[in-house]
């Protein structure tokens, strides 16, 4: 059973990462601090301000229990079609992924783009 023991939000004054999206959470930026205990064993969470916001919207929506839903989890815990595309074009906007999904071909063309761009940089 999750235990919260301690909740608020700050604005950071260093760069953290955000255990929800897993992208960084920048100086100057809103994010929840979270401590608690998980069966026994303490923890502590900083998840952005957004991330927060938008699994409490699946939450309140019934599209999750409160277990709550990490953002970087969805495609192991969602199926593409389970959800509405408002709410997979939010998770897009977070996640900071092009919507809607590319098209294999084109996918792979760019990610191919980036790779040599990176090797020219060697």
């Amino acid at each position: 059973m999750d235990e919260i023991i301690s909740e608020s939000f700050h604005t950071a004054r260093k760069a953290h990462i955000c255990e929800n999206c897993t992208k960084p959470i920048e100086p100057g930026q809103r994010y929840r601090y979270r401590y608690g205990k998980v069966e026994g064993d303490l923890y502590t969470v900083k998840e952005h301000e957004e991330c927060v916001a938008f699994c409490n919207r699946l939450i309140d929506e019934g599209y999750a229990d409160d277990t709550y839903p990490y953002i970087s989890d969805w495609p192991r815990t969602f199926d593409r079609y389970e959800l509405p595309d408002d709410l997979w074009e939010a998770r897009a906007r977070i996640m900071g992924l092009h919507w809607p999904p590319l098209d294999e071909r084109t996918a792979r063309q760019r990610a191919w783009k980036r790779l040599k761009a990176w090797w020219r940089s060697l």
